[in-house]
């Protein structure tokens, strides 16, 4: 393998594909990224068994070829260059590289990529789905934060990809709050149900804003893995198995209480009332009564440090209600929706409250209330 590359390329190639390098591991390759040349283009290449990370930059290839070299000396190694020129020469026989930036010279070794875990090529596949990557991005960001990070039940670290009769339907649930978003797709796909780690989909949310195409979407043909193909990335990673609990019995039925709150002031109350809320179990208390249908008191206290409150201008239709949530629950949700008016429909203060944007039916978050002894 012989080429030449910019350090500022390669040093955002290495950077873009860290994140997928094993840290602990039984197999000592997966420390390693994959340099392949090829086509004009050099491919990098990182795993960690359960997430896959492919990255192509330009360069000027004299000889084809591929290595793997540890990746952390290698990318601090590029990180300390100069933005300049690099070459590279790797020999065969040697399993030595050779890496030179203006006036620097290293020799590293190497090892075989022969012993590199395989990673499935997208370009003998046909995508399975196809959207803008700002699109893609709206939907992981509207309920990756919703996934379990508990470890005991598996499945709900996981987002369900649910695709029937052209409606993709994402969702996510920690046992305490449920997220639910539907797309309707521009061109017909086959239906389909798969659960993507949440880890994995951090990482392509990550990536997703460097992106101006498409993004297409494959499942492998042993359906145990998903690829996400992107520009000059692909993400490619293990699918969760399991059965992921039937949300469309989640959500409620019916409100006896329906209130329309401006998402600014919502969010900024929040925000306020979680300050004391942090030090009093994260709770905030939230009332609705017959002094006014047009105003929401929201509160927080702890018998240590003292109260705080706040009332916001509200349209309420229905009957009195009060209920509290978690304010972490509270303001991450609101950071999703984009919408001017919020609408929070309750039923009883020991039922799930359900937040949705006002005048859209495609997003859905349910939250469990929590429990206070004392009003």
């Amino acid at each position: 393998m012989k080429l030449q590359c910019t350090q500022e390329n390669l040093d955002k190639a290495l950077s873009n594909i860290s994140r997928a390098v094993s840290t602990r591991t039984t197999l000592p390759i997966t420390q390693n990224v994959l340099l392949k040349a090829n086509d004009g283009k050099l491919q990098l290449s990182s795993t960690n068994l359960e997430m896959a990370l492919n990255t192509w930059i330009g360069a000027d290839i004299s000889q084809d070829g591929e290595t793997t070299i540890p990746a952390r000396l290698f990318t601090d190694l590029i990180k300390t260059f100069p933005n300049d020129n690099i070459n590279l020469v790797h020999d065969n026989e040697t399993n030595n590289i050779n890496i030179k930036c203006g006036p620097f010279n290293s020799n590293l070794i190497t090892q075989s990529s022969e012993e590199f875990p395989p990673i499935p090529e997208s370009t003998k596949l046909d995508p399975n789905i196809s959207m803008s990557s700002k699109t893609l991005l709206k939907l992981l960001n509207s309920v990756i934060f919703s996934a379990a990070q508990d470890q005991s039940r598996p499945v709900l670290t996981g987002i369900k990809f649910t695709l029937n009769n052209n409606i993709l339907t994402l969702a996510s649930a920690d046992g305490f709050r449920l997220s639910i978003i539907h797309h309707k797709l521009e061109n017909d796909a086959t239906d389909l149900d798969f659960i993507v780690p949440s880890k994995s989909l951090s990482e392509l949310s990550r990536i997703l804003p460097m992106i101006e195409n498409d993004v297409d979407i494959y499942l492998t043909p042993s359906a145990n893995q998903v690829i996400f193909k992107m520009d000059n990335y692909q993400l490619t990673t293990s699918l969760t198995q399991g059965t992921f609990p039937d949300f469309n019995s989640l959500i409620p039925d019916n409100s006896t209480t329906q209130c329309t709150i401006p998402k600014t002031a919502f969010k900024s109350a929040v925000r306020s009332l979680g300050v004391l809320a942090k030090d009093g179990s994260g709770i905030i208390k939230i009332e609705i009564n017959d002094q006014s249908k047009e105003q929401l008191l929201m509160s927080s206290r702890t018998d240590e440090l003292g109260e705080n409150s706040v009332i916001i201008p509200v349209t309420t239709v229905g009957e009195n209600s009060k209920i509290a949530f978690n304010s972490k629950y509270l303001s991450e949700v609101l950071e999703v929706i984009d919408t001017e008016n919020v609408i929070l429909e309750l039923n009883g203060d020991s039922n799930p409250g359900l937040i949705k944007p006002d005048n859209d039916t495609q997003y859905t978050h349910i939250v469990m209330p929590m429990f206070v002894q004392n009003w």
